[in-house]
């Protein structure tokens, strides 16, 4: 839920200690624990935390659909998901979901947040005006099974996402809110994916 947080500011979240831990690891695994990385790097942008960008990656035998819900998680589809998809969760088979939950070829990659910093090449005036956060591949259990089609074979060698985001003016909630816009570059042999998130252009539209 949290992965397809509405196009709205981020005012609170409750009764942490009644629900699972809202991301992997962390230590003692503690649903407080897992809230902690979220909080520090909502402190770095609060207007922007939760809120959802999509890109499309292609290249040769694969289409990607990336999602990300800054400062939480990314989600990367290895096939073409339309935007009004990607927008609400994706519910697994039973629940009259396009996701089957045994079926490794409908299942995304996910990343979840292992840090957050301001961007220092993106300084102006004595201080930074955007931010980087890296989000991390969250390990297969062992024994589960791959796909093997080209597209998740290629999505499987990315291990990190790299995000980039001018920070966000709390102003523009007084606006007409707007989704940003995104590109995606593979780099180091393909291990990396950086995700930059921009204003969109004039007429510019997220579509796969």
């Amino acid at each position: 839920m949290l992965a397809a947080h509405p196009l709205a500011p981020l005012v609170s979240l409750h009764h942490l200690d009644h629900i699972e831990p809202i991301s992997p690891g962390g230590q003692h695994g503690s649903p407080l624990d897992a809230a902690r990385r979220l909080v520090r790097a909502s402190r770095l942008d609060p207007a922007r935390s939760l809120q959802q960008a999509f890109c499309y990656q292609r290249g040769p035998r694969y289409t990607w659909s990336v999602s990300v819900s800054w400062g939480y998680t990314v989600q990367l589809y290895p096939w073409a998901v339309a935007p009004h998809e990607l927008e609400v969760p994706l519910r697994t088979r039973g629940g009259r979901g396009p996701m089957a939950r045994d079926d490794a070829c409908a299942q995304p990659a996910v990343f979840f947040l292992s840090a957050a910093r301001n961007d220092t090449s993106s300084r102006g005036r004595g201080r930074s005006r955007a931010t980087m956060t890296e989000y991390t591949r969250r390990v297969a259990k062992p024994g589960a099974k791959e796909c093997d089609r080209p597209s998740f074979l290629a999505a499987s060698t990315v291990h990190t996402v790299r995000v980039f985001a001018p920070k966000m003016s709390p102003n523009e909630w007084t606006r007409a809110p707007r989704r940003h816009c995104c590109s995606t570059k593979r780099t180091r042999f393909g291990t990396e994916l950086e995700v930059r998130i921009r204003y969109c252009g004039r007429g510019e539209l997220t579509t796969p």
